[in-house]
């Protein structure tokens, strides 16, 4: 019995013993180390070689959780770049606010310089780490250097890129195009489309300027493309959020390697090849632009004027509407902020409002584009002009909510990412403000005819409607238009030729023979036109199924001008000669020529909606009928040289007449089917 109570009694100590060691350990302090020494939003300080930043270490002391005065923190120098680094003073207490401050001299060599804070000189707390960059002296032109090579990088990547996308869309493009209809939301889908393949809202506009001065367009439908090329550029900034800057020289590589090794096997590898070498351009010069900027953290004037553009967000507005203006490229001023934002140098606000500014400063490109276009283009600019600015001058008094809601919405898809947070501001403003839009498209038109009024018919200076050496933008279209206006030579030659009967009539031969004169003037001057274009173009990168087309359209364009040529050198002259003699032909003579200048016209028709619709078949009809016609032209040429030795001298002048009538519509004939024959030539 007395050893069980020994035994208790010592169990009892030793339970005593440990509820002591127990509320001992409860009742033990906890500290903890927080560096205060980076701006917000940025994991490193940054000075020059043999530079001093002063006051610059700043630790923190907590005390269960609150700041702990008198607390001696130590510092120690574990990592230095260069000779005669220093750190003071190596220890010190906290003031009141549990703050204690460290000056680092910087050594003689740029690179990364560690000091670590231990609190009592002890482990129990865990320490913590300063990093501090140092720079090499001239790195402001360093600094100019990264950042104007990256946006030159940048912008010639989206050029790249923006010239494969094209030649892999190829023909797609026109068949984009020629869906148009009046319908304003099939224009923006139009307009999303194409402007997402050219990476480039203000080539888009300055394409639909062209298409509305050459009537390809009407200004309704322009509204709507308009409308949805903003909506594109958005593709181009989605793309440049994810932010994969390490991988652009895997990018690049591979990109060269598929176009230089591949492509002479494949065009579509070619393309594809191009289109990764001009993204990894772009990547790769985000990267340069960003990097280039990082020292910029550490400038206090520079950092203040960032910040505000939150604060003052119209001084933000104005300087990224110029900025944009002066590169001609939203979709790089957008770029820029998201490399300063992915820094810690922009915050998420200032970045959203250098996107409006960006949006207002891509019209100035377009308006400048304009100026040598009629007054439907110019609408068109103006009709740029108005959305964008209008847009932002909507969202402008809401941009601390808009901020908001794209931080929230953004962090729901990849928390942190403030480039994403970016390029969403972006694609829900112009979204939205399409949305805004669409319901008054009639409005706009009025406004804008409004503002630019009619003041009468222009002066008619005939000239090319769809083809401008400055339309040229991309390859695909131009090749459109130059079809186009070939066209219109086409149907300014078949009107004069179904006119050719006129010039037996006394009354109407005047006309008619201005006419052809005319015609041949103005088919002379869109040939010339087109040859020039054509030339210009072949300056790009094309395709070979575009190079084979531009020369098939130069071909035509001067069989065009040939057959025009013919009318008033060839037939002009010798049915005019038969104007008077006209009465003295009898019946079967004035059939035939009535006939053969039907089956001409028939003939030319057939050819230009063989070109038009890329009917061969219809190509191969109007050969057949064309060997039928001088078949019969020669019979008839025949019966009536064999009744000249039995006329009178009267009908011997009438029967020589209508010979050299016979002549000169052959001539024209066999111009008309040089244009069949090249159609067939032409094809795969």
């Amino acid at each position: 019995m007395f050893l069980i109570l020994l035994n208790f009694r010592r169990l009892s100590k030793l339970f005593a013993l440990a509820a002591i060691l127990v509320g001992d350990l409860a009742a033990a302090d906890v500290f903890k180390l927080e560096n205060h020494s980076y701006p917000v939003g940025q994991k490193t300080l940054t000075g020059l070689e043999s530079g001093t930043i002063n006051q610059g270490l700043m630790v923190k002391v907590l005390k269960n959780g609150q700041p702990a005065a008198n607390e001696l923190v130590r510092f120690h120098l574990s990592n230095a770049a260069g000779k005669n680094a220093e750190v003071s003073p190596l220890e010190g207490r906290t003031d009141k606010d549990g703050i204690i401050k460290a000056t680092l001299r910087i050594g003689d060599a740029p690179g990364e310089y560690l000091v670590e804070a231990f609190h009592n000189g002890k482990l129990e707390t865990p320490p913590i780490q300063i990093r501090t960059k140092a720079l090499r002296g001239g790195w402001i032109f360093f600094l100019v250097l990264g950042l104007f090579g990256g946006m030159a990088i940048f912008l010639f990547g989206m050029d790249v890129s923006s010239e494969g996308l094209q030649k892999a869309a190829g023909d797609k493009m026109r068949v984009i195009l020629g869906k148009l209809t009046n319908t304003p939301v099939m224009g923006v889908l139009v307009g999303t489309v194409t402007t997402a393949a050219i990476q480039s809202s203000t080539a888009t506009t300055v394409m639909v300027i062209g298409f509305v001065s050459s009537t390809l367009m009407t200004l309704k439908q322009a509204i709507g493309v308009i409308f949805g090329c903003n909506i594109g550029t958005t593709v181009t900034v989605q793309l440049i959020a994810f932010n994969i800057n390490e991988y652009a020289p895997l990018l690049i590589a591979l990109g060269f390697f598929v176009s230089v090794i591949f492509g002479a096997k494949s065009q579509a590898l070619k393309f594809g090849g191009e289109i990764i070498f001009g993204f990894g351009l772009i990547f790769f010069g985000m990267g340069l632009m960003s990097e280039a900027m990082s020292p910029m953290r550490s400038v206090p004037a520079f950092t203040n004027l960032l910040a505000s553009f939150g604060e003052n967000p119209f001084l933000g507005l104005l300087v990224a509407t110029v900025f944009t203006g002066l590169i001609h490229s939203s979709g790089a001023a957008i770029g820029i902020s998201i490399a300063l934002a992915t820094q810690g140098i922009l915050t998420l606000k200032a970045a959203i409002v250098i996107a409006f500014g960006a949006n207002i400063g891509t019209t100035v490109t377009a308006m400048i584009g304009s100026m040598k276009a009629n007054r439907d283009g110019k609408r068109v600019a103006l009709i740029h002009f108005i959305f964008n600015t209008v847009g932002v001058l909507v969202f402008m008094p809401f941009i601390g909510q808009f901020t908001e809601l794209m931080k929230y919405l953004s962090d729901k898809m990849e928390p942190g990412n403030i480039s994403r947070a970016i390029a969403n501001s972006h694609m829900f403003f112009n979204g939205i403000n399409t949305i805004i839009f669409l319901p008054f498209v009639g409005l706009l038109e009025k406004a804008v005819r409004a503002i630019i009024k009619d003041t009468g018919p222009a002066p008619t200076v005939f000239k090319p409607q769809f083809i401008q050496p400055s339309d040229i933008k991309s390859s695909s279209l131009s090749l459109e238009q130059t079809r186009r206006e070939l066209m219109r030579a086409g149907q300014i030659v078949f009107d004069t030729v179904k006119d050719l009967g006129n010039l037996f009539n006394p009354q109407a031969a005047v006309v008619a023979e201005s006419h052809i004169e005319t015609t041949n003037r103005q088919v002379a001057i869109l040939s010339d036109a087109i040859k020039l274009y054509l030339r210009d173009l072949t300056k790009l990168t094309l395709t070979n199924n575009e190079s084979r087309e531009a020369t098939y359209y130069l071909h035509l364009a001067e069989d065009m001008r040939q057959l025009a040529n013919s009318l008033q050198m060839e037939v002009l002259p010798v049915m005019k000669g038969a104007t008077d003699k006209y009465s003295t032909f009898n019946e079967n003579q004035k059939k035939d020529l009535e006939f053969l200048l039907s089956k001409i016209a028939e003939l030319l028709e057939k050819n230009l909606q063989a070109f038009e619709t890329k009917n061969i078949p219809l190509a191969e009809e109007s050969g057949l009928l064309y060997k039928k016609l001088k078949f019969m032209s020669k019979k008839v040429q025949s019966q009536n040289l064999e009744s000249l030795l039995s006329a009178t001298d009267q009908d011997s002048a009438a029967m020589n007449t209508f010979v050299d009538v016979l002549d000169g519509l052959r001539i024209a004939a066999t111009d008309v089917h040089q244009i069949s024959k090249t159609i067939l030539e032409n094809q795969d």
